[in-house]
């Protein structure tokens, strides 16, 4: 999935609609699943707008390309924060 610079925090779901297997058995029927939430992505480096370094080095150019990656904080993840939040209270 494409995952861009500012759609941090964004769900991600795994849905399937109208029929879906697991193991050998299929289901006729919609799912859908909260994986996780977006928490940020890799990027790379590229030449682009000048940066100024001290002298005798010469001017840079660095740019940040997203590869399209997201890292993903799991929903379980997220459950064990709402309960540790129960707790607290």
């Amino acid at each position: 999935m494409a995952c861009f610079p500012g759609s941090s925090g964004s769900p991600i779901f795994f849905c399937n609609e109208s029929s879906y297997t697991q193991g050998n058995t299929t289901f006729f029927g919609s799912r859908c699943k909260l994986l996780g939430l977006l928490y940020g992505g890799p990027q790379h480096t590229s030449t682009g707008s000048v940066v100024f370094e001290n002298i005798p080095t010469n001017p840079k150019a660095i740019i940040q390309i997203p590869n399209n990656l997201g890292i993903v904080v799991k929903a379980v993840r997220i459950k064990e924060l709402e309960d540790f939040m129960k707790d607290m209270s």
